[in-house]
């Protein structure tokens, strides 16, 4: 298996640190290392490239720049992408604290350096800075996707149920403000608690059963009934368990389809009405001409009868299609 190279920035005034860290590193079985000496806070910003280093080992004290100011300047210019390792012959546990919260990624002592130490601290340093480095991105990317969702987002406790968090276009859509649903639970926006069945489609067919959750009817502020077909996702952000409520307004598209559904049954209404009322007519028509057809001596007072009897019915035929051409037309 390759040892992996690793690029060093020494960051030190002194050639005696300088060798005595150098011959440590050497006896490394663990990485190869490409070791960059620079000796002032000067140098170090002539030569510091982003590209070039995977972690700089600092003095605190230099000859034109020291302590907390130096160990900013640092940081800033490594803007926390960079693991800074402390290399100091004081022991000032304070300060190796505080260095600590600011953002320095270890704090080891000159006396007691040896190459153990040293290669773990490297070590453990940069995979822990490439794991921030990812939760990062992704603690960003969540944001932008956040902010920028067209979709109603709604974050909350997934215990109490309490609102934490929510878009921009979740603000719009039920027209609170971001206090006002701070101070609520995820349960005020639900007007009734079982979820209704879609009159138009099976959506459980299209997303997948555990995320679905139906479509709910919400109440926005101004007391407007709304149809959100939601979607529950439970995440982990910053070590904590939170729950998303993604919801997307049906309104319009229910109220579409439930228009469809009442013409349907007015369509159903008319088919009712076309096979038993014209059925009457038709079949005193049909009889009539069979007994025409059969009977050859009919007299003259019977064939006015049938023939009456024909311009009956037909006359009520007509007036049925008439009245399922206007039902058809309204």
């Amino acid at each position: 298996m390759p040892v992996k190279e690793i690029s060093i920035l020494l960051v030190e005034d002194n050639s005696g640190d300088k060798i005595l860290i150098e011959n440590e590193l050497k006896h490394s079985k663990l990485f190869r290392v490409k070791l960059t000496w620079v000796k002032t806070f000067k140098e170090f910003c002539n030569t510091f490239n982003f590209k070039s280093f995977d972690v700089i080992l600092l003095d605190l004290t230099l000859p034109d720049e020291h302590g907390e100011v130096l160990v900013d300047s640092i940081l800033k210019f490594a803007k926390y992408q960079i693991p800074v390792i402390i290399l100091t012959g004081l022991e000032d546990l304070d300060f190796s604290l505080k260095s600590l919260d600011i953002g320095i990624a270890d704090y080891l002592q000159k006396d007691n350096l040896k190459v153990c130490s040293l290669e773990k601290s490297i070590l453990y340093s940069i995979q822990r800075n490439n794991i921030t480095l990812k939760l990062k991105d992704s603690e960003l990317w969540f944001s932008t996707l956040f902010d920028k969702s067209p979709l109603p987002i709604i974050i909350y406790q997934p215990k109490s149920n309490k609102i934490i968090d929510v878009n921009q276009t979740a603000l719009l859509k039920y027209q609170y403000s971001k206090d006002e649903f701070l101070n609520m639970k995820i349960t005020d926006l639900k007007v009734i608690s079982e979820d209704i069945v879609s009159p138009y489609i099976e959506l459980s067919q299209i997303l997948p059963s555990k995320l679905y959750h139906g479509i709910l009817v919400h109440k926005t502020k101004n007391d407007n009934l709304i149809y959100m077909e939601v979607v529950r996702k439970t995440m982990k952000i910053n070590n904590k368990n939170i729950k998303l409520l993604i919801a997307n307004d049906v309104t319009e598209r229910i109220e579409v389809f439930s228009k469809i559904s009442t013409q349907n049954k007015k369509l159903k209404e008319i088919s009712w009405f076309q096979s038993h009322e014209l059925r009457a007519p038709v079949a005193r028509i049909l009889g009539i001409i069979d007994l025409l057809r059969t009977n050859d001596n009919l007299s003259h007072e019977e064939f006015s009868y049938f023939a009456n009897g024909i311009y009956s019915s037909a006359s009520e035929l007509d007036l049925i299609i008439r009245l399922i051409t206007s039902k058809t037309n309204s």
